[in-house]
């Protein structure tokens, strides 16, 4: 599941929309923070979480303190959410998204392969799908605004780019739909 997706279900969840990016944490690396934070949603108590901070991103107790004191502070509005091991749920909602939008790429024709919290269809619908995602974002979470970010990939077959024309838009061409929800 993409962090930034956990953490605008959990806003989602308040009724509140996540204003900027939720890893922005003064004097941590994103990086750190974005672990932070995704452990804190999924540890089953803070004391875990304290543990698997210091084990897996700072290397020491009180380094991790103080970045999970940081993320408390900039979420407060969620900080209760930290340490109950809602990360299950949250990654149930994310299937269910991510179901839905490819159950109706199906329905319309759209071929589409699902990868985590991303949709890869061929770059022509790739505005359809898109639609599509939003749409099974309103219908699940809610009509908070949600953010879908495109990418163009060029599709290889052992190892050679294929179908790679300057005359002409190529068909292999596809567009990634990551779900990043904010």
């Amino acid at each position: 599941m993409r962090l930034r997706l956990a953490a605008s279900l959990v806003y989602a969840k308040r009724d509140l929309a996540l204003d900027g990016d939720p890893y922005d944490v003064d004097g941590f690396p994103r990086e750190q923070a974005k672990l932070c934070l995704n452990i804190g949603l999924n540890a089953p108590t803070p004391r875990s979480w304290l543990g698997a901070v210091a084990d897996k991103v700072t290397g020491c107790r009180t380094k991790a303190a103080a970045l999970i004191q940081a993320i408390r502070a900039k979420h407060s509005v969620i900080s209760d959410m930290f340490g109950s091991d809602i990360g299950v749920r949250l990654m149930r909602i994310d299937s269910d998204l991510i179901l839905r939008a490819v159950k109706r790429c199906l329905t319309e024709g759209i071929p589409v392969l699902p990868v985590h919290d991303s949709l890869i269809v061929p770059a022509r619908v790739g505005d359809r799908a898109e639609e599509i995602m939003r749409e099974a974002f309103a219908t699940l979470v809610g009509l908070m605004p949600c953010v879908i970010t495109k990418k163009g990939k060029k599709v290889l077959q052992m190892g050679v780019e294929i179908g790679v024309s300057p005359l002409a838009p190529s068909p292999f061409l596809s567009s990634s739909l990551v779900g990043v929800f904010a």
